[in-house]
């Protein structure tokens, strides 16, 4: 393999931009490096030659991808950063055009199967399920370019309810309504960003439109939340070794030691830059969301057991809080949760509320 990189490192000063980008997609990630290393000085050069060309945008999607991969494998390399803020900076236009789209059974296929393959969080089983997704008490909101309009850059799942649903199934295995109804909440049960899209702000962008258009076409939605997985916590959990033998996470009777240590995790755990520790709360968090409730075995499926333990939670996104708490969030760390999860809990950077109020 290295005489593999090397043949070819000799040949990119004189190669296509074509044939970068396709080297890239051919290597490794310690490969990719010592490529991208070797054109060093050159690289804003050649985002200028990638820029010129007509698919530039969802090239540059697929370079910053493998540039943030890089940076989490290598975050001490000089110049990773670098590039990726050059890349950044050169998509900054495509993404001050893009458009909000409400899905529908009458949306595109080319589009409907993008969105099944994308989707990352819960699968989407079958077209029954599908069609489920896209019926009269659900929305499927996704942000495209108007040059590339069957390509989701985001895409979110959003349930109409009139209770506060507790666990993903109950949303995932609803049945279809025989008659309307009235929501009084707006659950956001999947949120999807394309990973050379992630920090770029599409997803704030994209909730704040899900909040506008379902508060023009609901005005009884009183609670717009979302109900989140909490990948972090078992990695966390297993670190603690009383705790990790002591209780069960299928064991319904285990449930309140776990929902606690779960508060812990989500409220006291922090970065060094003294933000969320969890990457799904940090993600909520800095777009101005508060933490409402947390649930027990709320997705009892596979995958959630395996990565948050079975519990989900909720965070809510109140319009007229949105901005203090993500100013507060960015700047200082602040935690905005409810004062019904674990009272017991306390820190500098958490701030309690009352739902009353």
């Amino acid at each position: 393999m290295e005489q593999f990189v090397q043949q070819h490192i000799q040949q990119a000063a004189g190669s296509s931009t074509l044939h970068t980008l396709d080297m890239l997609s051919l290597l490794d990630k310690k490969n990719q490096l010592v490529y991208l290393d070797s054109i060093g000085e050159s690289v804003p050069m050649w985002l200028d030659q990638v820029q010129a060309l007509p698919d530039h945008f969802l090239r540059f999607i697929q370079l910053r991808s493998k540039l943030l991969a890089l940076a989490r494998t290598y975050p001490t390399h000089p110049h990773l950063v670098t590039w990726t803020s050059l890349l950044s900076t050169r998509m900054a236009g495509a993404l001050n055009v893009v458009q909000c789209q409400t899905l529908s059974a009458h949306t595109p296929s080319t589009l409907l199967e993008k969105i099944v393959q994308y989707e990352t969080v819960h699968a989407v089983a079958n077209n029954t399920d599908l069609e489920r997704r896209l019926g009269p008490d659900r929305r499927v909101y996704a942000l495209t370019h108007p040059d590339f309009p069957m390509e989701p850059l985001a895409f979110v799942h959003v349930a109409l309810t009139e209770q506060s649903p507790t666990s993903v199934q109950s949303i995932l295995q609803q049945p279809y309504p025989c008659t309307s109804t009235i929501p009084s909440f707006a659950i956001c049960y999947s949120i999807n960003t394309q990973s050379g899209l992630g920090g770029l702000k599409l997803a704030h962008h994209l909730i704040n439109h899900v909040v506008h258009d379902l508060s023009s076409q609901f005005p009884s939605i009183h609670t717009f939340a979302t109900l989140s997985p909490i990948p972090g916590f078992r990695r966390w959990f297993a670190e603690r070794q009383e705790d990790r033998k002591s209780l069960d996470p299928s064991n319904p009777n285990a449930q309140p030691a776990l929902l606690h240590l779960c508060a812990n995790y989500l409220l006291l755990q922090r970065r060094s830059s003294g933000h969320a520790l969890d990457p799904v709360a940090h993600f909520h968090l800095r777009n101005g969301a508060s933490i409402q409730n947390l649930h027990g075995l709320a997705d009892d499926s596979e995958k959630g057991m395996q990565e948050s333990m079975g519990m989900m939670v909720n965070y809510q996104y109140a319009p007229l809080r949105l901005e203090h708490h993500q100013k507060r969030y960015r700047e200082d760390g602040i935690i905005f949760a409810d004062q019904s999860i674990a009272p017991d809990l306390h820190h500098s950077r958490l701030v309690r509320l009352d739902p009353a109020t």
